[in-house]
């Protein structure tokens, strides 16, 4: 397939993709109402809009040289015979300023193409991304009894054994259901499920009767008397521009308006 073929193909494929309900027709045939002669068209696009029909017409132009006031003139002729409701105008070396003013005065679009994944129609087309990151800072606080000599224990997975259990403080059954504190807190903070607002003082309280686990001074592995256990956090906000290339893209650029789509 020769490249400007080619080219006029990857406008079918991005307009497929822009308008996928409607009806997109490489090489159309239209017969002109003024010359009664059919003309080529590169790219129509068909859609229905209530009970008004709409027919787009896509001139698409791979050339060396950017598209001058004569050929928008051309292409507007094109446009009044086949009473066309829209009508875009594709290059891929652009367009000069005569062509610019002439086609936004006659509503003629004028675009370009970009396919990251073609060698010969990638554009750089880098998309600004504002990233912003809150940061919970967590304390705990709590009211808990020890006697003297008592260690915390933990374990790989908890920096301090809690448990909801009742039972006696004195007795270590290895039923004991542990509460992972801190995983906990980001389970819901990752699900949104705690207040997020910065500057802020939050505090989420368990009111159940809870017990962590201690080795006593004599070695002896016992559970203590845990009040109002309380995660005291604030929220810190951090954020950073930056940029994303991507590396499958393809779409319309809008000379006219400076966007891509």
């Amino acid at each position: 397939m020769t490249r400007w073929r080619q080219f006029e193909r990857l406008a079918e494929k991005i307009m497929q993709d822009l308008a996928p309900h409607a009806k997109v027709k490489w090489n159309d045939r239209i017969v002109g109402q003024d010359s009664e002669t059919e003309r080529q068209i590169d790219v129509s696009v068909r859609w229905k809009d209530g009970d008004e029909q709409h027919l787009l017409i896509i001139d698409a132009k791979d050339w060396a040289e950017p598209v001058d006031i004569g050929d928008v003139e051309k292409f507007a002729g094109l446009v009044r015979d086949v009473r066309a409701s829209n009508s875009t105008l594709v290059c891929n070396a652009g367009f000069t300023r005569q062509a610019l003013t002439y086609a936004k005065n006659l509503g003629i679009g004028l675009c370009n193409l970009h396919d990251a994944e073609s060698r010969d129609w990638s554009r750089d087309l880098p998309i600004p991304i504002a990233w912003v990151d809150l940061t919970p800072q967590v304390q705990i606080v709590s009211e808990t009894w020890f006697d003297a000599g008592d260690q915390v224990r933990a374990d790989e997975k908890f920096p301090f054994i809690l448990s909801p259990d009742d039972g006696s403080a004195a007795e270590l059954r290895p039923s004991s259901k542990k509460i992972n504190v801190l995983g906990t807190f980001a389970r819901v903070w990752n699900t949104g499920a705690v207040p997020r607002t910065v500057g802020a003082i939050h505090r989420v309280r368990d009111e159940r009767p809870l017990r962590v686990l201690v080795r006593d001074a004599s070695g002896v592995m016992r559970w203590r008397s845990v009040r109002r256990f309380t995660l005291v956090y604030t929220v810190q906000r951090s954020s950073w521009l930056g940029q994303f290339r991507p590396n499958r893209c393809r779409g319309l650029i809008d000379y006219l308006d400076e966007r891509a789509s």
